[in-house]
């Protein structure tokens, strides 16, 4: 198998400062320049083919068949 690891935290401020002054860390391989070409390579295709208003579009559609379920049966939600 080929991969890549890559990955992201995205926090506020005063979260990842605090984790910082315990010692969290969040990548063993953080900045390699390889994973962040392909992290920009992911984010130009996501960009082109407009995945992201794909994936709104399909998350209403799913939200909205979730909250069908959750009003037929109430141990849903």
């Amino acid at each position: 198998a080929v991969g890549a690891a890559l990955g992201a935290v995205i926090t506020r401020r005063e979260i990842a400062e605090a984790l910082e002054a315990e010692g969290y860390f969040f990548s063993s391989s953080g900045g390699s320049p390889v994973s962040c070409r392909i992290g920009m390579a992911v984010l130009d295709v996501m960009e082109e083919e407009k995945l992201w208003d794909n994936a709104r579009i399909v998350g209403d559609h799913f939200k909205a068949r979730l909250q069908a379920l959750a009003d037929k049966h109430p141990l849903v939600g």
